[in-house]
């Protein structure tokens, strides 16, 4: 396992498993490794998973650098990470910002579609309550 950065990344393997958030930070890092290996003349197969869902922006960046053929794409919906007994979390740490700083609404969805899966296991929730990442601890 690696942290994606950008450049050339130092591994013999020939499949390349990606897991990442739908940013643009994220798919620069991935075209500038695949541009790396393809200059040096190596033949790798590329799958991205995009957490929790795959975003048309980030698709079409990678289509623009022009590797957006030499890869497969997946979703991997990851939804409750439980942290502990009675505490579950999305880990949408940039949420805040994104809603009411960006007016990117998009994780609401995430949350909506989270809730709705919870709910189709275990029963309707009567009683919600949240608490707004910034008074969360850090782990």
């Amino acid at each position: 396992i690696y942290h994606i950065q950008g450049g050339k990344m130092f591994t013999e393997n020939t499949t390349v498993v990606y897991l990442v958030r739908p940013l643009l930070a994220h798919m620069d890092a991935i075209q500038s490794n695949i541009l790396s290996d393809q200059k040096s003349g190596m033949s790798k197969q590329y799958h991205l998973f995009f957490v929790p869902r795959r975003t048309m922006i980030c698709e079409r960046f990678l289509e623009t650098a022009g590797v957006y053929g030499n890869i497969e794409y997946e979703e991997y919906e990851l939804d409750w990470i439980p942290i502990d007994d009675d505490t579950l979390t999305l880990q949408l740490d940039s949420s805040f910002r994104e809603c009411f700083l960006l007016g990117d609404k998009s994780s609401l969805y995430y949350v909506a579609r989270s809730m709705m899966r919870f709910q189709q296991l275990f029963g309707l929730i009567s009683n919600l309550q949240g608490q707004p990442s910034s008074t969360r601890s850090t782990f």
